[in-house]
């Protein structure tokens, strides 16, 4: 019985883990996409000039 708790424990446990991953994870890509459209931007300014 006690086993049985522990793995839907650990099965709950992990998808919060996993989802805290996932969000952190599409934050960090997201700033990073907003960096690449920075140096996007910047170059096209410089090649404007």
């Amino acid at each position: 019985m006690n086993k049985l708790k522990y793995a839907e424990y650990d099965e709950v446990q992990a998808r919060q883990d996993f989802g805290q991953f996932v969000k952190e994870d599409m934050v960090r890509s997201s700033q990073r996409q907003l960096r690449l459209e920075q140096d996007i931007l910047c170059g096209e300014r410089e090649h404007a000039d």
